[in-house]
């Protein structure tokens, strides 16, 4: 774990407690995620769907390489125990109630948001066109977008696509946080 950069872990030290840590928790689930991507990935390759295509990018060039470089990031953490994530601390939006809507105002100055963030690079791995799209698609991003990439592909691939892509979706198409922030700037 020490390997992870430090604007990407919370913990001052670099070093991270694996039962309680924000930032192992978060490697945790990534792993966890990447794992079923790479087991959706296998099941579409045995049931047929890429169709000679070496990889998701060639099967779907828009969305196909988020796959791939998830694939990296899972060579990556799975078989060199390589750091992938971690998370960087970031502002987050404010809002404020207008009539029967939310309507975003701006973000807050504080870096007090905590975001998973994929790392910058990742290291050699077997198959350079799963790094490589790695470093084109996901270094630097956060990664709950990047997720909704995968889950869109993998939608789409199994013939049944979400009725609004993820990839045209953005903040006005969410809905506004919980608690959202009051015009002054303070937590409600």
């Amino acid at each position: 774990m020490k390997d992870l950069p430090p604007d990407l872990t919370v913990e001052a030290s670099g070093m991270v407690d694996p039962r309680e840590s924000p930032t192992a928790l978060t490697l945790i689930a990534t792993h966890d995620v990447l794992e079923w991507i790479h087991s959706m990935d296998d099941y579409l390759k045995e049931r047929g769907t890429y169709k000679g295509a070496r990889d998701a990018a060639e099967v779907d060039p828009e969305l196909g390489p988020y796959i791939d470089g998830m694939l990296g990031a899972r060579a990556a953490i799975h078989h060199l125990f390589t750091p992938v994530v971690g998370l960087a601390r970031t502002t987050g939006p404010r809002y404020l109630a207008v009539r029967d809507r939310w309507e975003l105002i701006g973000t807050t100055s504080e870096l007090r948001k905590l975001h998973p963030r994929w790392v910058s690079d990742i290291p050699k791995i077997r198959n350079k066109r799963q790094r490589d799209a790695f470093l084109s698609h996901l270094a630097g991003r956060a990664v709950g977008n990047t997720f909704q990439m995968a889950t869109h592909y993998f939608w789409t691939q199994m013939g049944t696509p979400p009725a609004e892509p993820f990839v045209a979706s953005g903040p006005a198409d969410h809905p506004p946080p919980i608690v959202p922030f009051s015009d002054d700037g303070s937590d409600d």
